[in-house]
């Protein structure tokens, strides 16, 4: 519950005990009735109100001071707002003899408004080509069909020039069509012929790629939205980053392009065509058009270095606020906290305050010096506060210490104010070579849910494992608690909530297999999922997909884990037993 919500139940109360107390006490009733109220009465209220509110507010809060604390050990990133994403689309300017990659990190902003804030970071490291997609088609055959994809180079730069090993395809546009191009190229597809063509479209030279050349993308620690600290679980990491921003998983990559080095007409060849030849028809109607696959994308984070307004650290307080410089609270939300220095006067001058959970409290001279940091709901609805509290080693009793602090923030606002194509400046580390813009709005940024017990349930997750994930709805539980939209957003909330209603039945066998020559204990899980709780069969893929990292994620050292998916309308789709990262053939 909100901070308003108490201080409303709380001056209604005051008010309504007021009406009772003028019934049983007329002489005090012009002060305390409906009609003719004194301002100064109602103002005693209102400062009554707010004081009461926040002792109630105190008294819900579920020992934070334990919590926060506990989480910070296992899981800081659910103690962090989620930021706005959206997706970044490059246009290459050709380079002779390299191939020019964005890096993971390179910094634009946008045009719109005079916000400061509007500042951005890519997510994945992005290799451009001189290349650019002509048309995107799908031609039926019975109940099979093929994906053409046609790709001619820009300007006058030759195929023969290019230096192509692999291609990473981005499907943007609405979900049905985009999880159902994601679904056929990375299950449906038997294999891809790679055609070479000339100026009147004549095949010159056809290849076959088989169909392990194609991989999804975005489920590798290097390819996450944010830098999350060590000691994030990348299970929970991958669920939360799957509910706030899925666009981020519908990337697949096409490997062993590379031969087109050795084929003997690729000097007469003016395009180049990729055909995904599918063994059904994903879905009715299924129509994929040239703006549903875009090259060169990478999502794009809203986050950004500042420092907070130095703290005057007197020990006259037990915690203190922390307001990021220039920019405040108002719009802005802390994300992380990087260093903490401070400076006290005399001969003792700078030491480092290392934080209270990173065992790091004696691992150098002023090891003393740590702080704790803590997050309360923002008064006024408009994210979290961060307060942090010291210890006061080396600090005299009349000696005040400056503490400097360096944050990483957000703009929790600033979905509403950048549209599609407003991100186009370019910033620290983006190189020149290319242009870019958003093709996506931007989505919202939601503060780290913190209402009630919600932050103890999080901490009951410690005692999972696979045999308490074989219950369907202890399974249920576990995933949307790491829906932080659907906290805030009902209508995301009903979504996941009839999606994790499709996992009707699960099961879990241990067994054993031969990995190179040896015997490796594993375990396997069969999920019934009803299609019908999904936007298409695509969708349920995807999730299918998500929550098979997730499984993965749990294996023991020397285990295995495979995992295998019946929908409602008996089909099979199963992947690759893993351990760990090792596929296991």
């Amino acid at each position: 519950m909100s901070f308003n919500q108490y201080f409303q139940s709380e001056l209604l109360a005051l008010k309504e005990l007021g009406q009772d107390f003028s019934r049983k006490n007329p002489a005090l009733a012009p002060f305390l009735s409906q009609d003719g109220r004194d301002p100064d009465v109602e103002r005693l209220f209102e400062g009554f109100a707010f004081i009461s509110g926040r002792l109630r507010q105190k008294l819900d809060d579920e020992l934070p001071e334990l919590s926060h604390s506990l989480l910070q050990l296992l899981w800081p990133n659910y103690l962090r707002p989620v930021p706005s994403f959206g997706m970044l689309e490059f246009k290459p300017v050709h380079q002779a003899n390299q191939i020019p990659v964005v890096p993971k990190g390179a910094c634009m902003s946008s045009t719109a408004g005079k916000s400061a804030n509007g500042q951005f970071q890519t997510c994945f490291d992005t290799a451009l080509q001189p290349l650019q997609i002509e048309g995107v088609s799908f031609y039926p055959q019975g109940d099979a069909g093929v994906i053409q994809l046609e790709l001619t180079p820009i300007a006058d730069v030759s195929i023969a020039d290019l230096f192509l090993s692999s291609l990473r395809l981005h499907f943007a546009g609405e979900r049905a069509v985009t999880t159902s191009l994601y679904f056929s190229l990375l299950q449906l597809t038997q294999r891809v012929l790679l055609l070479l063509k000339d100026e009147q479209g004549q095949v010159l030279e056809q290849l076959t790629l088989e169909h392990s050349q194609i991989r999804p993308v975005g489920f590798s620690k290097d390819e996450r939205l944010l830098d999350y600290p060590l000691n994030c679980f990348d299970g929970y990491v991958l669920l939360q980053e799957y509910f706030s921003f899925p666009q981020k998983f519908l990337f697949v990559e096409v490997g062993g392009l590379s031969m087109l080095q050795f084929c003997k007409q690729q000097a007469q060849a003016r395009s180049i065509e990729l055909q995904f030849e599918l063994s059904r028809t994903p879905m009715m109607h299924f129509q994929p058009k040239k703006e549903n696959v875009h090259l060169y994308c990478s999502p794009v984070a809203n986050v950004f270095n500042t420092h907070a307004i130095p703290i005057r650290y007197d020990q006259r307080q037990t915690e203190y606020k922390v307001i990021p410089a220039d920019i405040g609270l108002d719009t802005s939300s802390i994300i992380s906290i990087n260093t903490v220095t401070g400076w006290l006067p005399g001969n003792i001058g700078m030491r480092e305050f290392n934080q209270f959970e990173s065992f790091r409290n004696h691992d150098c001279d002023d090891g003393n010096a740590y702080f704790r940091a803590r997050y309360k709901p923002g008064i006024g609805n408009h994210g979290t506060e961060t307060w942090l509290s010291f210890n006061n080693t080396q600090a005299g009793e009349q000696m005040a210490e400056t503490i400097s602090v360096d944050l990483t923030c957000c703009d929790h606002s600033l979905a509403h104010h950048i549209n599609v194509g407003d991100i186009t400046v370019a910033g620290d580390g983006m190189p020149q070579f290319a242009s870019f813009r958003n093709i996506t709005p931007l989505s919202a940024t939601y503060p780290p849910p913190m209402s009630g017990d919600i932050l103890w349930r999080i901490i009951s997750n410690m005692s999972l494992n696979y045999q308490s994930l074989a219950d369907v709805q202890a399974l249920r539980v576990v995933l949307e608690t790491y829906d932080f939209p659907g906290f805030y957003d009902d209508k995301k909330a009903r979504r996941t909530r009839k999606m994790l209603d499709g996992i009707k039945r699960i099961t879990q066998k241990a067994g054993d297999r031969i990995w190179q020559g040896l015997p490796v204990r594993g375990m396997r899980t069969e999920i019934e999922m009803d299609v019908s709780h999904f936007l298409c069969e695509g969708d349920m893929f995807l999730f299918a997909a998500i929550l098979n990292e997730f499984f993965c994620s749990f294996t023991s050292l020397n285990t295995f884990h495979q995992l295998q998916v019946k929908s409602s309308d008996g089909v099979i789709y199963s992947w690759a037993p893993r351990m760990g990262q090792q596929v296991l053939s």
